[in-house]
């Protein structure tokens, strides 16, 4: 892939993050409205800067990858997540995971070997 490529990875991937962030977020919580993970992040992170927008989009990544871990401590509500719509969970989910590649991609290939 080169080092051309993987920084054109982490270019994309940080746009769509940020679109997502930025017009995605709102829809999302507002369909998860009982789970306490996201709920909370909106609470303590509510305002409307990119920073805050990022790290409650994360608390909505991390109720989607592992919903059975956090329903057990009470912090998501499986039934929500079951009934949100799939192109809304794809808009969070693939973003999410190519940021894990994109990170991989950093530590295998350190100087874009």
């Amino acid at each position: 892939m080169g080092l051309l490529g993987l920084c054109a990875a982490a270019i994309a991937n940080a746009l769509a993050l940020l679109y997502v962030a930025k017009f995605k977020l709102d829809e999302l919580e507002a369909k998860l409205p009982r789970t306490k993970i996201v709920v909370d992040a909106r609470r303590n992170w509510g305002s409307d800067n990119i920073r805050a927008r990022l790290f409650r989009l994360n608390m909505v990544y991390i109720s989607l990858m592992f919903p059975q871990h956090w329903s057990r401590r009470g912090l998501v509500d499986l039934r929500e997540i079951e009934e949100l719509p799939r192109p809304l969970v794809l808009w969070v989910l693939i973003p999410g995971g190519a940021s894990i590649l994109v990170l991989l991609g950093c530590i295998v290939f350190p100087k874009g070997a």
